[in-house]
């Protein structure tokens, strides 16, 4: 539910900011009104499907479970483990370079949510990378950093 709210916030910025008048020359193509509005449908579209894909579930208990593999000690693990590795790409990434350390923190962000199959991690990893290049680099034209390797 927060991310439907949320999305129909950046929906009604990007609305709003579509309406002011530019100077010429001082925004991009693109603008931070079309990625406002991006954000923001894709947010309400997920939202959207979320809340229909888990409506007709009855939940079994008021009380929330903890097992293995979210809460308690592993799931606090996990949440530690994210931030460390959020913080390995915030270094990483002016210095190698956009490719190796997406690739590398997507290689350790799927581990540690429980991915087990290294060859799947590697594929999905090399994908998403990918994926986010074209969206960011080539559709939106947002300059990415190349690091020392020059990628």
């Amino acid at each position: 539910m927060l991310f439907l709210v949320i999305g129909l916030v950046n929906i009604a910025e990007g609305l709003r900011l579509s309406f002011q008048v530019r100077q010429p020359g001082i925004y991009d193509i693109v603008g931070p009104d079309r990625y406002s509005l991006v954000v923001g449908f894709a947010l309400v579209a997920t939202a959207t499907i979320y809340i229909l894909a888990h409506h007709k579930q009855k939940p079994e208990s008021k009380e929330p479970k903890m097992d293995d593999k979210g809460g308690g000690k592993n799931g606090s693990l996990k949440v530690v483990g994210i931030i460390g590795i959020l913080s390995l790409y915030a270094i990483l990434i002016p210095t190698t370079g956009y490719f190796l350390a997406s690739i590398v923190f997507f290689l350790l962000i799927l581990k540690i949510l429980g991915v087990s199959s290294w060859i799947f991690i590697l594929i999905l990893s090399i994908g998403m990378t990918l994926v986010y290049y074209l969206i960011f680099a080539y559709f939106l034209g947002i300059i990415l950093p190349k690091g020392f390797i020059g990628l």
